[in-house]
């Protein structure tokens, strides 16, 4: 019982994780695409422009606060390889370089990143201060012809319906663990307690069959005690028999010795 429990929270634990992991990356990649279908088309072309120019700031920053955009980005940066923000909406922020995280360097490696509610790094102390749930993104840019990946646009969202979505998906996991478990449980169980008076009624039948054969041997013994015993009688006769007609036989020599010539 103590290990099915254990097992049974093992796999609820990995599949819960795998859910959350799965259904953040699909939050992730949807934002991701909606945010790069607006801001790819104003970026200049950043494999030959180390910087951007002023009136391509301008016009992301209006893009970045107006509308559905503006109410879901917290924050939005925009990543050259070396560490360098090239843009970002906190313009404390633009021109500063940052050593890379692994999550930046895999999102130049061409990997989308999603993370829930879990804003670490060094330049993220505004987005830890929203005191709200977030969901933090690496999306790779990519150069319209060639594919190269050559900035990585890292934005943040407000994550209160995800995080409900996650809530609903783990107690749902959660649920269906519990009830697997129950049914496991109540499935094994019905067998035990079968196989158990299965078992109940061949013990009760073989204990019947041993006192069978018990009697069966004790009436073989006293049997062939009543044969022995008879055997021994008749032995007895005979040689009582045999004795009687051997003196029978010598009182009539006896008689029949006179009259012979």
């Amino acid at each position: 019982m103590r290990e099915s429990t254990t097992a049974s929270l093992i796999i609820g634990g990995v599949v819960t994780d795998l859910i959350s992991r799965t259904v953040t990356r699909n939050a992730a990649a949807t934002t991701a695409l909606y945010v790069d279908s607006i801001i790819a088309p104003i970026l200049p072309d950043l494999s030959a422009d180390a910087t951007i120019e002023e009136s391509v700031e301008r016009v992301l920053d209006e893009t970045l606060s107006q509308g559905a955009l503006g109410r879901r980005l917290v924050s939005f940066r925009l990543w050259r390889a070396d560490g360098t923000i090239l843009y970002s909406n906190d313009k404390s922020l633009t021109g500063r370089v940052v050593q890379p995280s692994a999550d930046r360097i895999a999102a130049f490696q061409g990997q989308l990143i999603g993370h829930f509610d879990e804003v670490d790094d060094e330049e993220s102390t505004a987005e830890r201060a929203i005191g709200e749930p977030i969901l933090e993104i690496y999306n790779p840019v990519l150069q319209p012809l060639s594919g190269e990946v050559v900035a990585v646009a890292e934005f943040y969202e407000r994550a209160a319906d995800l995080q409900q979505s996650l809530s609903r998906a783990r107690t749902t996991t959660w649920m269906m663990v519990v009830l697997a478990t129950l049914f496991i449980f109540s499935l094994l169980s019905f067998i035990v307690i079968r196989a158990s008076r299965t078992i109940r009624n061949q013990r009760k039948l073989l204990g019947n069959q041993v006192r069978e054969l018990t009697n069966l041997l004790a009436q073989n013994r006293e049997l062939g005690a009543r044969l022995q015993k008879a055997s021994l009688n008749t032995s007895t006769l005979n040689e009582h028999l045999l004795r009687k007609i051997g003196a029978d036989c010598t009182t009539v020599r006896l008689n029949l010795w006179p009259m012979l010539p």
